[in-house]
């Protein structure tokens, strides 16, 4: 059904950027930098969503009850070890997970993280648009995560990379020129077109430019 879905729909039709963005979703391989990135914009005004923590929810009782941790823990070790399982319950239970996170979405929304196509098709269908962070070195944790990004970008659904090469507060630097400041969307509109951008932190909003096609994985 997925597969028809996209054979069939035109991503380019959908990548239409809006001048002001109000729903920007992030993908990124874990540890990346994707929560700091969503900082300023939940600093500033967006709501966050995201769909692992509908999962979570979900999973919250049976992993208390079987393992004695809590599916939302910040402990890299037991995240670690429950990550296979929050994948799983995502897969199984995928339509579940996909109306409850949609239902009221916030006009304003940042999506920590988003991962499978048909999420993906949703979340563009609204005008959203989807954000990738790359941090040199940082890798994927599973081949789950491996495969949902390179879904991504062979689709060429990603609209734009931000290379997180220094400290947090470069990442933040670009998102608020990208998004918060007064001179935001006349620096949108510059990387908006039917070619994904690339913005190094290192070297701020000078650097952004247009690639040529979209990478085959970050």
């Amino acid at each position: 059904m997925i597969a028809n879905h996209l054979k069939f729909m035109s991503f380019q039709d959908i990548l239409t950027l809006p001048s002001e963005p109000k729903l920007i979703a992030f993908t990124g391989y874990g540890h990346a930098g994707k929560d700091a990135a969503a900082k300023p914009l939940i600093d500033h005004g967006y709501t966050r969503r995201c769909f692992g923590d509908v999962i979570k929810k979900q999973c919250k009782e049976l992993i208390q009850k079987e393992m004695g941790l809590d599916s939302f823990t910040e402990e890299p070790v037991e995240k670690h070890m429950l990550r296979p399982i929050l994948e799983t319950w995502g897969e199984v239970n995928y339509d579940n997970i996909s109306n409850e996170f949609y239902e009221n979405l916030p006009e304003y929304c940042v999506n920590t993280r988003i991962s499978r196509t048909p999420e993906v098709i949703r979340w563009l269908e609204r005008g959203g648009i989807i954000v990738a962070i790359d941090r040199p070195g940082v890798v994927a944790q599973t081949q789950w995560e491996e495969r949902i990004i390179n879904d991504q970008l062979a689709h060429e659904s990603v609209h734009l990379i931000i290379v997180n090469d220094s400290s947090v507060q470069k990442l933040h630097e670009v998102m608020m020129g990208l998004f918060l400041l007064n001179d935001g969307r006349n620096t949108w509109s510059k990387i908006s077109g039917d070619r994904p951008r690339l913005v190094r932190c290192s070297r701020g909003l000078a650097s952004i430019e247009q690639l040529d096609g979209t990478p085959s994985s970050l």
